[in-house]
């Protein structure tokens, strides 16, 4: 039987002498935390189950969340909670700006960049101010031509701007989109392109007088070495592309993973040029970043102790996980690139996948299910997790052992 919490919503009733505590009890799952209006995402189950350990079902750091940063942020909370944050998100835009342009130009990069609520404001802001047209997702098909598998925010937001979805069909090809969006590394699927593959894919794919937009979100755990391997090495490239050819490339970065930081919502873009982002900012609703948000980022961005432990164990800790479903499933098959904060695995079929879904509930390590967003009930994805962790998990899964032997 699930493990699910119940949650307790309490009303008091007034009287002459005593008030009265009425309780109503619901059981959720994960998926009836989602209306039917809104896109599935993970991260949902933690709260719903008593015995839970760790969350398998995001793609968050190992490490967890800073802590001198989420410190200082509550701290500042606590102080500023009365007056409203910075309108203009100082000082961590200038530290972030610092921060990407890695020695490089930082006034520049700045005149650029905007903070968000989260990646999800600033998707939405760019899909609403792209050319008016069909929306094209990126070359991530392993399940068919009618869907893409890659993070579903993007094409969350073309839908409600009631754009055309195209396909990887042989017509949806030859339309002409007014917006591409490709997530890289692609979450879940764990597909990937390096600078070169990215700017050719780019170039033959996209249309003049469009824009595009390229999740980088994941990348930060390739190596330190990591802005080397984005476009926002590529300024000139990206500048040539918006004066000859019109195409307007967005940079965008989800900072909630890296920093395991999704309560406080912050994400980043880089526009193509100054223009563009004061044509953003001038989209944005005032305040998107709150007090603690902005001492977090002002802080996090210098912690690279935290960011070294990072590289240093991930990719060890991802193979301990593969060689693991190796010797145990090996049926299974593990996609992703080796320093990439999760695991996307095919397993041997829809109801295999949803008995390891729900006996990692049951042992309080939930994982994402390909069955909810992505519509792939015969795959699971599992994040990175410390060893301790992982035997967690791996004790959950045991009846899956017993039946396959």
């Amino acid at each position: 039987q699930m493990c699910i919490r119940d949650r307790v919503s309490t009303q008091s009733t007034g009287g002459n002498s005593e008030s009265t505590t009425m309780s109503t009890h619901h059981k959720e799952t994960a998926e009836e935390v989602w209306s039917k209006e809104q896109q599935y995402h993970g991260g949902q189950e933690w709260s719903l189950i008593d015995n839970y350990v760790v969350d398998f079902s995001v793609t968050t750091n190992a490490f967890g969340t800073p802590q001198h940063a989420i410190n200082e942020a509550v701290e500042t909370m606590r102080r500023e909670c009365m007056h409203y944050p910075a309108a203009d998100f100082e000082p961590a835009l200038s530290k972030m700006a610092q921060f990407l342009a890695a020695g490089g130009d930082t006034a520049a990069l700045k005149s650029r960049l905007l903070l968000g609520n989260g990646l999800s404001e600033l998707i939405d802001i760019i899909t609403r101010m792209a050319p008016k047209g069909s929306w094209r997702p990126g070359p991530y098909f392993p399940l068919g031509d009618e869907m893409s598998v890659q993070y579903k925010e993007y094409e969350r937001a073309a839908r409600a701007n009631e754009r055309r979805i195209l396909g990887n069909t042989e017509a949806d090809r030859a339309e002409r989109a007014a917006m591409l969006a490709v997530v890289n590394p692609s979450n879940p699927t764990g597909g990937y392109m390096d600078v070169p593959a990215m700017k050719a894919w780019i170039e033959a794919t996209a249309n003049d007088d469009s824009f595009v937009l390229v999740d980088e979100s994941m990348l930060p755990w390739h190596s330190a070495a990591w802005l080397e391997h984005s476009l926002l090495s590529q300024t000139a490239w990206l500048q040539e592309l918006a004066t000859t050819r019109r195409i307007a490339v967005f940079v965008l970065h989800s900072w909630t993973k890296i920093w395991s930081c999704p309560g406080l919502r912050v994400g980043s873009v880089v526009a193509p040029t100054t223009e563009f982002n004061e044509r953003l900012r001038s989209l944005q609703v005032p305040w998107s970043l709150n007090s603690a948000a902005i001492r977090f980022l002002e802080l996090v961005v210098d912690d690279t102790e935290f960011m070294d432990l990072t590289w240093k164990h991930t990719t060890e800790w991802r193979k301990m996980e593969t060689d693991w479903i190796a010797a145990n499933f090996p049926h299974w098959e593990c996609f992703g690139e080796a320093w990439l904060s999760w695991i996307w695995i095919k397993t041997g079929s829809d109801d295999e996948a949803e008995r390891a879904v729900e006996l990692a509930r049951v042992g309080g390590t939930p994982v994402r299910h390909g069955k909810f967003g992505y519509n792939a009930p015969q795959y699971i994805r599992i994040a990175v997790r410390k060893p301790e962790h992982q035997a967690a998990l791996y004790k959950a899964w045991q009846p899956l052992l017993t039946k396959k032997q």
